[in-house]
Parts: C-alpha cells; structure tokens; sequence
C-alpha cells in the first residue's frame, strides 16, 4: 500500500528537503510547541522561543518559493500566506511573550460556537418540548 502525502505545500522532489517535509506542518507544530508550553501557564524560555521562531521563519521563507507551492491559485494562496508568516512573526507569536493574550483569539470563530451552542439548546429545548 502507497503512502499517500496530503500536504499541498511540499517542496518538490529535486529541491534537497526529506520526502514529505512539509513547510505548512512545520509552523504548525512550532506554534504548537509554544502552545504546550504557554497552556501551563508559564511562558517559553528564551531558547526555546528563538528555536521555534527561527523553525517558522525558515519554513515561511520556503513556503515563499514557487517550488515549494502547488501551480495556479492554490499556490498563489500559500505562497501569500508565507509572506504573511514571515512579515506579522511577531503578532504570531505574542502569545508566547505574553500570557494575556490567548493562542487563539479569532472573533468569528467565537461567534460561531457560541451561535452553534445556542443552536443546540433551542433544538433540545424543542425536543424535549415535543416529546412531552
């Protein structure tokens, strides 16, 4: 049975990166290597926080080249978010120089599951009214 690699954002063959290196998976799991750190409530020492940070920047800077990104508007796309990457590191991860602020703070997402959540009750409520 072929592994199959679901990562779009791979360098091809030729460029000199271990099969299945993924850029994209790299940032993800620096930034969520500062996560584990952070959810215990204390922030990354210095080292740790210069490596992850130089894991993301090299990376990005890989995510950037047209080789590393699939042809067309995909491509287009994660090449846009490499650039964004390297350019905002320093809002990507204020999370990991202070503890105010949350790994994951987007509005929409929580007006999404508090809408979902209320949703849900309604729908329950409607059951149970249904029910009796």
């Amino acid at each position: 049975m072929a592994v199959v690699d679901h990562c779009t954002a791979h360098p091809t063959p030729d460029s000199g990166t271990p099969p299945g290196w993924c850029w994209a998976q790299q940032v993800i799991d620096a930034l969520l290597a500062l996560k584990q750190v952070t959810d215990t409530g204390t922030l990354p020492g210095p080292e740790l926080l210069a490596t992850q940070r130089r894991l993301i920047v090299s990376a990005a800077l890989v995510g950037v080249s047209a080789q590393a990104t699939p042809d067309g508007a995909v491509g287009r796309r994660h090449r846009a978010l490499a650039r964004r990457i390297r350019r905002r590191i320093e809002d990507y991860l204020r999370f990991a120089t202070d503890l105010r602020v949350p790994f994951d703070n987007n509005p929409a997402e929580v007006r999404h599951e508090v809408a979902r959540d209320e949703w849900i009750r309604r729908r329950e409520g409607q059951q149970m009214m249904l029910a009796a």
